[in-house]
């Protein structure tokens, strides 16, 4: 099986240019079987992301399977452990 489930889209503040119609595209071109888009959740503010992408995908047709997760980073000034956020609900990775 083949799969990337580390990808980023122009949403995150980092992947300029990466629509979800060019992960799609290129996924199916190189022969990918599965993604999972995982953009940065660093706060609640952010938890609409996720649904956006996920309903950006449905809008294409495309051969592999595409999961939909979150990058979610964990805290540097605490020393715990703890992440930046709470993780947002219907991810399929995080």
């Amino acid at each position: 099986m083949k799969y990337d489930l580390h990808i980023h889209t122009q949403y995150c503040g980092h992947a300029e240019g990466m629509t979800i119609e060019k992960i799609l595209r290129q996924a199916d071109k190189v022969g990918l079987d599965v993604i999972c888009i995982t953009d940065h959740i660093f706060s609640p503010a952010e938890f609409h992301v996720p649904a956006k992408i996920r309903q950006e995908v449905s809008r294409y047709e495309n051969r592999c399977k595409v999961l939909v997760g979150a990058e979610i980073d964990v805290s540097g000034p605490d020393t715990d452990g703890r992440l930046v956020s709470e993780v947002p609900e219907r991810l399929d990775l995080s």
